[in-house]
């Protein structure tokens, strides 16, 4: 995925990364808001250039946010943030 323009995606939950994947938000400036990116069991993927912001409270940590911006979990390898 690369972003070609600038701005605030607001999320209504995590993304799930999939193997062999890249998160690029060079040449733009991007913000990831509410919640992040998940990445469980995969391997080859980059994250590049991206903010995150507003992880926090119940509200999230009902709906599965834990206050982590990028999730990596359960067996994850080769990932370049």
């Amino acid at each position: 995925v690369r972003f070609a323009v600038s701005g605030a995606v607001n999320l209504t939950s995590d993304i799930n990364v999939k193997s062999y994947k890249t998160v690029d938000g060079r040449n733009a400036s991007v913000t990831i808001r509410t919640f992040g990116l998940r990445l469980v069991s995969v391997s080859h993927v980059i994250i590049h250039n991206l903010r995150f912001d507003g992880r926090q409270g119940p509200v999230h940590a009902k709906k599965g946010g834990g206050g982590d911006a990028v999730k990596v979990k359960g067996g994850t390898r080769h990932v370049w943030v």
